[in-house]
């Protein structure tokens, strides 16, 4: 099997609030053995830090980020999310989406709407999910900060991938 070189080296630039808040998550991940070992297989990621959810039967979802190619910081993330189901309640966490190849990453890059399941519970800062694969090249996981919700349903998800300008690596914060 070929695997890609890890794309986890990257270096944040110390004065962009952004990529300090995205590495600090991003280490966080790492201290999982099972995600780590995906990271390490990761062609590139893209982590979002900041992730708040609010539903009672239907849910919205709002998340930034930024996006990480072969150890090279490429653009910002951004997601608003909508759910239905069996959804009830209030949760802050980050979410890192790991892409196994080039190609997988480049349709990330491209693809503007996808229809996902969740189960989810989380109390305060305890929680557990099970994010379904964005695309099949695709691993999504969620670590849980705060918050109180229950779920079982559908979602929306877009995920508008913007690359920055060459030479600038920040996203305006």
């Amino acid at each position: 099997m070929l695997v890609s070189p890890t794309a986890v080296a990257w270096e944040p630039d110390a004065a962009d609030k952004a990529q300090v808040r995205a590495a600090a998550e991003l280490e966080k991940y790492r201290g999982h053995p099972k995600i780590s070992a995906k990271m390490d297989e990761a062609y590139g990621y893209a982590i979002l830090p900041m992730f708040f959810r609010v539903a009672a039967g239907l849910g919205v979802n709002y998340g930034r980020g930024l996006v990480v190619e072969q150890d090279e910081l490429v653009g910002s993330v951004w997601t608003l999310q909508g759910t239905i189901g069996f959804t009830y309640g209030v949760e802050y966490h980050s979410q890192i989406l790991l892409f196994r190849d080039a190609a997988t990453m480049e349709i990330f890059k491209s693809k503007l709407l996808e229809f996902q399941g969740r189960a989810n519970g989380t109390l305060i800062a305890w929680g557990a999910s099970a994010d379904p694969g964005y695309l099949p090249g695709v691993a999504i996981y969620s670590r849980t900060k705060a918050g109180l919700m229950i779920e079982l349903a559908a979602m929306v998800a877009a995920y508008p991938y913007k690359p920055f300008p060459p030479g600038d690596k920040t996203d305006g914060e």
